[in-house]
């Protein structure tokens, strides 16, 4: 079933954008803040949703959603390749692929666990890095969490350098097509790099995130 909380305004704001022809500049839903700026910063999940909708209805977006986690479960099972049985392999990637369950709904954050993924993946050299140039233009547009691919590849690199003292081609190639990737997004976007600044901006309202259940830390 679609009951994702945020779902609907997932929805709804692609419905905007077509009705519309554009993407909303400013708040059309709050009655708080309604007319304040706003980043749309999902607009592109948005419009697959609500052109999912309309060509077929909504057993469109359940379409979508069950072929996004298929392949986030295949490119699971290529990262698990290392694993020395087939036992081994299937119960890595099963206990991953349960705690997925829950979280693997029809929101824009599922987009974002594959472009992690494929960026995993591309990091181990098993994946082509200029296929991480459409990944990481795709990710800026549907989902706020891009910032993930681009740590990871930092980080990447620091072990690198630390570990071998020197940085090979294959990590200047994957860092190149991170960074084509993410200009190409913004140059695409509506927002131009306002896209790309938008979550390191929305980190900064600490106070009023404090109230979001789902970005409070976990507590044990």
């Amino acid at each position: 079933p679609l009951q994702d909380n945020s779902f609907l305004t997932h929805l709804a704001t692609g419905r905007l954008i077509f009705d519309r022809g554009g993407v909303p500049s400013v708040d059309p839903y709050s009655f708080t803040a309604h007319g304040d700026p706003w980043t749309v910063q999902s607009w592109g999940a948005s419009v697959l949703y609500a052109g999912a909708e309309r060509t077929v209805g909504l057993v469109g977006i359940r379409v979508i959603n069950a072929a996004v986690i298929v392949a986030l479960i295949g490119v699971l099972w290529a990262l698990a390749k290392p694993t020395a049985s087939l036992v081994g392999r299937a119960i890595t990637v099963g206990l991953v692929v349960c705690m997925g369950t829950g979280l693997w709904v029809e929101r824009p954050l599922l987009f974002g666990a594959l472009g992690l993924a494929l960026v995993l993946l591309a990091a181990e050299d098993r994946l082509d890095p200029r296929w991480l140039v459409p990944v990481m233009w795709l990710w800026a547009n549907v989902h706020g969490s891009f910032p993930l691919g681009v740590a990871f590849v930092g980080a990447m690199i620091v072990l690198r350098v630390v570990s071998t003292r020197s940085v090979g081609r294959r990590e200047v190639s994957d860092v190149a097509a991170v960074a084509v990737g993410l200009v190409a997004g913004a140059v695409v976007s509506p927002y131009g790099f306002e896209m790309l600044t938008f979550p390191v901006e929305l980190l900064g309202r600490s106070e009023s995130l404090s109230f979001i259940s789902e970005w409070r830390p976990l507590s044990l």
